[in-house]
């Protein structure tokens, strides 16, 4: 399974903001998104907190995230953020299971954890790491190459 940046970083700016319960919902079957982030705030005051911040996070870094959109704003316990092919539903305990949104998708969706999305994609990024860190010592002994070479033609 190759998770997106995007939807990497998306889950951990609501998981640094305390969002409980995270599930990611492969929905990619739909043609419609790609993914489906359900999370659970404690109180209204959470969920208006939460969805504040992800907008607020994505207008300011518009290099990482396109702007975030957003609906249900009116009451605060179900805001749905739109972040062209996710779409993050922060509810209240009572909202989340009223509406038992994981149970309308669970049989098409492929549906992982928070903790299980890290450790699926932990592996690529240490394997990215080390491809990363191999080029950066090769770049740097050949610089090292280069003033020895230098340094021995200079005298």
């Amino acid at each position: 399974m190759g998770f997106s940046e995007k939807l990497v970083k998306l889950c951990f700016l609501l998981n640094e903001k305390n969002a409980k319960d995270m599930i990611i919902c492969d929905v990619s079957y739909s043609n419609l998104i790609d993914y489906f982030v359900i999370v659970t705030a404690e109180n209204p005051f959470q969920v208006k907190s939460l969805a504040d911040y992800m907008i607020e996070y994505s207008l300011n870094n518009p290099n990482e995230l396109e702007k975030i959109t957003k609906e249900g704003f009116g009451c605060c316990n179900w805001v749905c953020l739109d972040c062209q092919n996710i779409l993050i539903h922060i509810f209240t305990k009572e909202e989340r299971e009223k509406y038992s949104l994981q149970k309308l998708i669970q049989k098409k969706a492929t549906i992982y954890s928070y903790k299980k999305m890290l450790s699926l994609i932990k592996p690529k990024q240490d394997k990215k790491i080390k491809r990363e860190n191999k080029v950066l010592s090769s770049s740097l002994k050949s610089v090292k190459e280069k003033k020895v070479n230098a340094n021995k033609e200079g005298k």
